[in-house]
């Protein structure tokens, strides 16, 4: 995708060419999922393209809001069913992106992203490195069974300069 969009092709064409190539081959590992977040540092938005991806949490003034699909991966169907939403970023916001590994460790219920969203309003640390350690770590210790997926988890800070 990052190849196609530098060469100059537009994201939703991009993500039509990967999806009829993954499709074309057919065979049960074609499959895959995409979380995209792309900001904009002139307006302070935030695209996020997610297909048959985990949830994303954007935390602000202590409140957390979930950013979801509920699009298979790519490759599944000939047409790919991309579900974007656009976020305003402000100064001192956080993106917290995982895999569902993440989720599917941390909690055995249906919601599998509430535990995150406790956690996340419940803390009070605004380093992303930390924030991604310590969530980890809240994963791997609330998981019942052995770990039997990979465990990503993606944080970042946003902030406003004035130049």
């Amino acid at each position: 995708l990052e190849q196609f969009v530098e060469a100059g092709f537009k994201k939703e064409l991009a993500l039509k060419l990967i999806n009829s190539i993954l499709a074309q081959k057919g065979d049960d590992d074609s499959f895959s999922t995409l979380d995209l977040c792309a900001i904009n540092s002139y307006t302070g938005n935030a695209e996020f393209i997610k297909i048959g991806a985990s949830s994303t949490f954007l935390v602000r003034d202590g409140g957390v809001t979930l950013i979801k699909s509920s699009s298979l991966p790519m490759g599944v169907f000939n047409e790919v069913d991309t579900e974007i939403s656009v976020k305003k970023l402000r100064d001192n916001d956080m993106i917290v992106m995982t895999t569902d590994g993440v989720l599917e460790n941390g909690s055995a219920s249906l919601n599998k992203e509430g535990w995150i969203i406790d956690y996340l309003g419940r803390v009070k640390n605004n380093n992303p490195e930390a924030l991604a350690r310590n969530l980890l770590e809240e994963a791997k210790s609330r998981s019942r069974q052995t770990i039997k997926d990979d465990m990503t988890i993606l944080a970042a800070r946003v902030w406003q300069t004035n130049v």
